[in-house]
């Protein structure tokens, strides 16, 4: 796997990019990279009901090992696996490295640094501590709309067919407060590829932004990618900003209607 995995990462496109660019030193001038979480808890000490939270990763996918860490040093607040759930934002543009699953590096987060590892599981934790501590009362808002534009047909991706069964979950989701919350969406949120040598968010961190301007404040939000997500964003002959804008911008106008 070693040797396989080295040269899968020296492999370079015509254009000179390489095709496998997760486990690198990225260029500056790029995103913001991180950990976010969204937590509910029970008001008062001593609650019997445990604390829930739902947390979000810049990576490219969250293997059992990491969770399982993190659980290990927030146990002590209540949490317990069921209540602890950490996804992917699914993002192309971040970090490798802190996968030990044989495909996971094939694929392409390339060999295991335990270096990298370490970093993502101390933002994991510091995400949810600091969401735990911060809980306030609140009222949540929840909300659910479908993937379709007003003629009936998709309008955050390109390749989404009325009766694909294996396309089955075509909802935007919310879940939130006044201060954070979490998005869940059924779309492979990856407009920029290869080429691009920057940390970037991607989609995930477009409609973070968007929240932003619609709620007119500084708001937490951790995305969760839906299930049947392997679908190609509707963004054509724009640039991977403009097309990132263009939809964070269409999944905060779905759930504002």
């Amino acid at each position: 796997i070693g040797r396989v995995t080295h040269d899968l990462m020296r492999i370079k496109g015509s254009d000179g990019a390489p095709w496998r660019p997760l486990f690198r030193e990225a260029e500056p001038g790029g995103d913001a990279l991180g950990a976010r979480a969204f937590v509910l808890r029970a008001a008062g000490e001593g609650a019997a009901r445990a604390p829930v939270a739902l947390g979000s990763l810049d990576v490219v996918t969250v293997e059992r090992r990491l969770v399982a860490a993190g659980l290990a040093e927030v146990a002590a607040l209540g949490y317990r696996p069921e209540t602890l759930v950490i996804g992917a934002t699914h993002t192309h543009s971040g970090p490798g490295g802190y996968s030990q699953q044989r495909l996971s590096e094939l694929a392409g987060t390339d060999h295991y640094d335990p270096r990298v590892f370490d970093a993502l599981r101390t933002a994991t934790v510091a995400a949810i501590r600091q969401a735990h501590a911060s809980a306030v009362p609140d009222t949540l808002d929840y909300r659910v709309q479908e993937d379709r534009d007003y003629f009936g047909g998709p309008f955050l991706v390109r390749n989404r067919r009325a009766k694909d069964p294996f396309d089955v979950d075509r909802r935007i989701a919310f879940l939130g407060g006044m201060r954070g919350g979490v998005v869940n969406c059924a779309i492979h949120p990856v407009v920029y590829r290869r080429r691009n040598m920057q940390w970037r968010r991607d989609v995930p961190g477009g409609i973070a932004v968007a929240w932003d301007e619609y709620v007119e404040q500084p708001y937490s939000l951790a995305f969760l990618q839906g299930a049947t997500a392997d679908v190609t964003p509707n963004t054509t002959r724009v640039s991977p900003p403009e097309g990132v804008r263009i939809l964070g911008e269409r999944v905060a106008w779905r759930l504002d209607e």
